[in-house]
């Protein structure tokens, strides 16, 4: 770590902000705290699935995900559970 005084980063909400701090500080610069990183999920609790879909519908999931900043698997994850929890609520 480099002798230079760190300047704090302070909450901010804002793109803009963060990406002026972070091209004016090399994040080698920065004091972090120690964590310990946990998987995101048991393994076995996701079963893998192959379904085909139409191109424009697959094209408009990747867009969306894009535009959402997940992955287009997360998206799909995503709106199936909605679905299922809709479906679920809507049964007598």
């Amino acid at each position: 770590m480099s002798d230079r005084k760190q300047e704090p980063l302070g909450p901010s909400n804002s793109i803009a902000d963060l990406a002026e701090f972070f091209d004016a500080h090399s994040t080698e610069d920065l004091e972090w705290d120690p964590v310990s990183a946990k998987p995101a999920r048991r393994k076995g609790e996701l079963v893998h699935v192959s379904i085909r879909l139409p191109r424009r519908d697959m094209e408009a999931l990747k867009e969306a995900a894009n535009r959402s900043g997940v992955g287009c698997s997360t998206l799909i994850r995503m709106i199936l559970r909605r679905e299922i929890d809709r479906i679920r609520r809507a049964a007598p």
